[in-house]
């Protein structure tokens, strides 16, 4: 299956229509290969200038991903928290000085751990679904995931260490339930995704998606590799409540509204420039190379001509990386439906013939 190109003018836009030549190129042949499948869409200052989509959310229908199919964000989810929370202190209701225990109650390192380290994974709280006993079964909200971690022991003194940590993200949540008195979902719905018409955002459970009727193409479907190297469905048991990871990375989205989300964080919709520089600068060094982090926004290749911030998700059957670019104000959004893919590769060399 070879798709014909669907890419807009890119007539004084700075970019030579043959790298995306290129990129198409390269990305219809992994699909042929069933190497790949999935969306990418490339904007430069917020307007699209490539937009793809390739292989299918559903191989059994037949059903094509396009521009409005939702993804598992995973961890990319994790910019949103960091967002709300920058949001927040913008509007004098957080600061990122207070400690944890300002806001929630019953944790044995409330007064150990500041809202600055849980943003920049330098807090020693390591993932909340390592803790004995923990389950989703029961968990709607943030809040309902806090008991499982308030005691959890800390791998290093806080503000001495860096780590990524999931329960970090997830007490992150908790304070936006506590300070704006909805949950998380609730507040991510009402600030971002209604606002900025967001109509393919939501949080929903893999679960919903693998067994519940489905308008076409509303989903993509994850795909992982079995033993034998066929290509399956990544399925869960029907009664299992299965990754409400919610703050931590619950939300599926669009190439689309994800072009949304970035005009409006950097189009001064939702953060003023101080507060929008605070969020993105390098505050720490990560745990990979040429990665830092900035308030969950990470900053990549600091300091050389690629320099991008964003983030990437991995949710076993979908990959995504979202990245925007200091040259000529870039954006890269990459989403697959197949797991079994390197996406870190594949987005490297759409960004080879991008970013020059």
């Amino acid at each position: 299956m070879v798709a014909c190109i669907t890419c807009i003018s890119i007539t004084g836009l700075g970019f030579a229509q043959s790298d995306f030549k290129k990129v198409h190129a390269y990305l219809d042949s992994l699909t042929i290969q069933q190497q790949f499948s999935g969306f990418v869409l490339v904007a430069k200052k917020g307007k699209p200038v490539f937009q793809k989509d390739y292989g299918y959310a559903d191989k059994d229908l037949k059903t094509p991903n396009t521009i409005s199919t939702q993804f598992c964000l995973s961890s990319t989810s994790k910019l949103f928290t960091g967002t709300a929370i920058v949001k927040l202190m913008q509007e004098g209701k957080v600061s990122e000085n207070d400690t944890i225990g300002t806001y929630i109650n019953g944790l044995t390192y409330g007064s150990k751990i500041t809202i600055r380290q849980l943003l920049t994974h330098t807090s020693g709280l390591g993932d909340f679904y390592e803790n004995p006993g923990f389950t989703f079964w029961g968990v709607k909200k943030c809040s309902d995931v806090v008991r499982f971690i308030a005691d959890q022991q800390l791998k290093f003194t806080p503000g001495e260490g860096v780590k990524y940590s999931t329960s970090g993200m997830i007490l992150l949540g908790a304070v936006i339930e506590e300070v704006s008195g909805l949950s998380f979902q609730q507040y991510l719905t009402e600030t971002f995704f209604v606002p900025l018409k967001m109509n393919h955002t939501t949080f929903v459970t893999y679960n919903y998606v693998q067994y519940q009727p489905m308008e076409p193409s509303s989903y993509a479907i994850g795909y992982i590799k079995d033993s034998e190297g066929n290509i399956i469905i990544r399925k869960q048991p029907w009664d299992n409540p299965s990754e409400v990871v919610l703050s931590a990375g619950g939300i599926w989205s669009s190439a689309e509204d994800l072009l949304k989300f970035n005009n409006a964080v950097f189009g001064g919709k939702i953060l003023n420039k101080k507060f929008l520089q605070l969020m993105i600068t390098s505050k720490v060094h990560a745990e990979w190379p040429d990665t830092d982090f900035g308030y969950v926004w990470m900053n990549i290749h600091n300091n050389q001509p690629t320099h991008a911030v964003g983030h990437a998700g991995n949710a076993g059957g979908h990959h995504n990386t979202f990245y925007r670019y200091d040259k000529n104000a870039t954006t890269i959004i990459l989403l697959t439906n197949y797991g079994f893919v390197d996406i870190f590769k594949i987005s490297a060399e759409v960004e080879k013939n991008v970013i020059k």
